[in-house]
This record gives C-alpha cells, sequence and structure tokens, in this order.
C-alpha cells in the first residue's frame, strides 16, 4: 500500500489498514521530515513512504522481505528504513508509551482483559524408529588403540 491509496481510504479504514489516524500518520510524517538529515543518494522511497513502510512493519509484522517487495527495495532497505524511522520518531518525543510508573498511577482507567489460554490437543507423528529392532552396542565391545 502506497501514500497514494491512504489518502483514498475512509478515516476508519486508516486506522483498520495502517494502525493509527491520518492525522498522526501525517504527524509521523512531519516529526520524521524535522529528523532526516540530506546527504548522499537520495532514497528511493519518499519520506511519506518510508513512515507507510514502518508502519505496515509494525502493524503486520510480516517479514521484511515481503514487505521490501511489495515497496521495490530490498529487505536491508526495508530495514534500514524501519531503523530510520523508529530514530526519528523516538527522538521526537512526541510518540512514546508511558512508563511503568505511569502505568501503575490510580489516575489511569483500568480495564478487565480475558484471554483464552486453553489448552488444545496436537496430533503428533509416531516415531517411526523402533528401539526393540536396534541393539545398541556395547562399549566394551568395541576395540580400543590404548588396551595391549
Amino acid at each position: 500500500m502506497r501514500v497514494a491509496e491512504v489518502e483514498r481510504l475512509r478515516s476508519w479504514e486508516c486506522v483498520r489498514l495502517v494502525g493509527v489516524s491520518r492525522a498522526v500518520y501525517e504527524a509521523m510524517v512531519v516529526a520524521v521530515q524535522e529528523q532526516s538529515r540530506a546527504f548522499g543518494r537520495p532514497p528511493k522511497l519518499p519520506l511519506a513512504d518510508q513512515v507507510l513502510l514502518c508502519l505496515m512493519y509494525w502493524r503486520e509484522y510480516r517479514t521484511l522481505a515481503a514487505i521490501g517487495f511489495n515497496y521495490g527495495v530490498s529487505e536491508s532497505t526495508s530495514w534500514r528504513t524501519v531503523q530510520k524511522v523508529e530514530g526519528a520518531l523516538m527522538n521526537s518525543g512526541r510518540f512514546t508509551l508511558p512508563g511503568k510508573k505511569a502505568l501503575h498511577s490510580p489516575a489511569l482507567k483500568r480495564e478487565l482483559v480475558l484471554l483464552d489460554a486453553t489448552e488444545v490437543p496436537v496430533q503428533r507423528p509416531k516415531s517411526k524408529k523402533n528401539r526393540r529392532a536396534s541393539t545398541p552396542a556395547r562399549r566394551n565391545g568395541t576395540p580400543s588403540k590404548l588396551k595391549s
């Protein structure tokens, strides 16, 4: 998915596919733009596509090779792009999560989360080896060079 496709999405579709609202996405692009330095060879992807690539990696957690293939770049370029965008967003200070103390504060609204962790039986293939068919060799039956 490219930036032109994201711009055509409705707001709820953008949140559902990308993981953030369009306003947050645009704020991320601005934050990365402020942190980026222009030197060397220009990147193949525009800055907005780089942020979108990073969001797709976080949202879908596909392999970087598959994401790079969709954007027409290599796996290593995808990895460098994710690292660059993550660093720029962290350095901006606008996109950080609260720390442990903030999460334990009484002012934070608590929610109940239920997890279904029931065990499901799994069929395991039976071993093809028949332990009784093979006889293990005895240690004292093996000739040794040390014995004279």
